[in-house]
């Protein structure tokens, strides 16, 4: 027990020191209730789930940082983040804690917990799929719908952007500087992404008409879940966040970008969170990979 009690006291997440100012009560707090009786291995486990998922509830804004906000919408947004860092056993086995820290039924398909972690988690899109996406976007048969599109292929495939930001983007967040197209990306993960050539024309349109929102024009509940299903209820088979990432992802490793400007354009973490996709799809960068994965 005092071996449990000490390892949560002393822990300190691999986050921005503000970060962790704001989190670290809490995630202790949590990590005590549920692991502080259990063994070693299970505080260790989750505290880790626990860290990240407040970093990341308090990078994106999405919530307020409580207990309460430990909920089953917001676990399932993490978990579809954390499917573009890690593989799906370590997303699932995540998932689950945190659930059972929150004291929710465990995920079954019987229950109607939704998941979409994929089997391999870091999938992109190839050329033929790619022109499917943005016909998707293209056609779609009402305002609203052509909005959510072209702002979801935009803000993803063109800006790199996690669900949980795509969220979050406001026609106001959107800017042109002589031929680029500048997306503010709001939160404590701030940055400016310049959006790809290819996609930043999608952008643009879905900035210029939206009353609002690129995702989700006039929806009030701004949640990862609440506009994924907006994509989802578009016309025609809908691209996803995650995979679209990953393809963006790709594209700038091949573009011969450093660690730490891939980590700054992204907002991932850590550069070990590249180490996954440039072991898949960019091996001949070997020098990134050095970096991001020196053991």
């Amino acid at each position: 027990m005092t071996e449990i009690s000490d390892h949560i006291t002393s822990y300190r997440g691999d986050t921005p020191a503000d970060h962790w100012d704001a989190i670290g009560t809490l995630v202790r707090t949590l990590a005590t209730e549920y692991a502080g009786y259990r063994s070693l291995n299970v505080a260790r486990r989750t505290i880790i789930a626990l860290a990240g998922f407040f970093d990341w509830l308090y990078s994106t804004g999405a919530a307020p940082i409580s207990r309460a906000s430990l909920r089953e919408d917001l676990v399932f947004g993490y978990e579809l983040y954390r499917a573009t860092e890690v593989s799906s056993r370590v997303a699932i086995q995540e998932r689950n804690l945190l659930r059972a820290v929150a004291g929710l039924p465990k995920a079954t398909p019987g229950n109607g917990v939704r998941s979409t972690t994929p089997t391999n988690p870091f999938p992109v899109y190839d050329v033929k799929a790619l022109q499917q996406v943005r016909e998707w976007a293209s056609w779609q048969p009402n305002h609203l719908s052509g909005i959510t599109a072209k702002g979801f292929a935009g803000l993803t495939l063109g800006c790199g952007l996690s669900a949980s930001e795509v969220a979050q983007v406001h026609k106001d967040h959107v800017s042109a500087a002589g031929d680029a197209v500048i997306v503010d990306i709001p939160g404590t993960r701030a940055r400016q992404v310049h959006a790809d050539p290819e996609w930043r024309e999608l952008l643009v349109a879905a900035a210029e008409v939206t009353p609002g929102y690129l995702v989700s024009p006039t929806g009030g509940l701004r949640t990862t879940v609440a506009v994924l299903d907006a994509v989802r209820n578009t016309h025609g088979a809908s691209p996803t966040a995650g995979r679209a990432r990953n393809t963006w992802l790709v594209a700038r490793i091949n573009e011969g970008h450093s660690p730490q400007a891939l980590i700054r354009m992204s907002g991932l973490t850590n550069v070990r969170s590249l180490a996954r996709i440039i072991r898949t799809h960019a091996p001949h960068r070997k020098d990134l990979l050095a970096v991001c994965d020196p053991a």
